[in-house]
């Protein structure tokens, strides 16, 4: 379900929802919506992708257009690298909105040894927002 947070970088709570790869998107836009809320992912096949698919796919559908794409609209995820290491990166300054429409995007990367626990590194990326 959605659940009020506190952003790093922001001033105010948003709604959020935790999620796992293999939830299915339709069930996510559900719960957005019970909240009063519009989930901006919105790919014709919501009922059969799940949302570890479309965050790799950067999904959009045509919400997209107001409200972005996948990464767009993610606060933070996991995954594995090729190392077995695991990296969380987390969005900055989230601007509630489209990548391309600020000057930077700026993520935290923190990465873990296999057990998912133990600090390895942590180090920032700021990218150009119209790139």
């Amino acid at each position: 379900e959605v659940e009020m947070r506190r952003l790093p970088g922001m001033d105010r709570e948003v709604g959020t929802i935790w999620t796992e790869a293999g939830v299915v998107t339709q069930r996510v836009a559900d719960a957005a919506e019970r909240a009063g809320f519009v989930f901006a992912v919105d790919p014709t096949s919501a009922e059969a992708s799940c949302i570890g698919g479309n965050i790799a796919m950067n999904a959009g559908g045509k919400k997209a257009v107001l409200w972005g794409t996948a990464l767009d609209n993610l606060v933070s995820w996991r995954m594995v690298t090729p190392d077995a290491q695991w990296l969380e990166v987390t969005r900055l300054d989230h601007n509630m909105g489209k990548i391309h429409d600020v000057e930077t995007a700026t993520f935290e990367l923190q990465y873990f040894e296999a057990d998912g626990r133990t600090p390895i590194r942590t180090e920032r990326l700021a990218i150009p927002g119209r790139t």
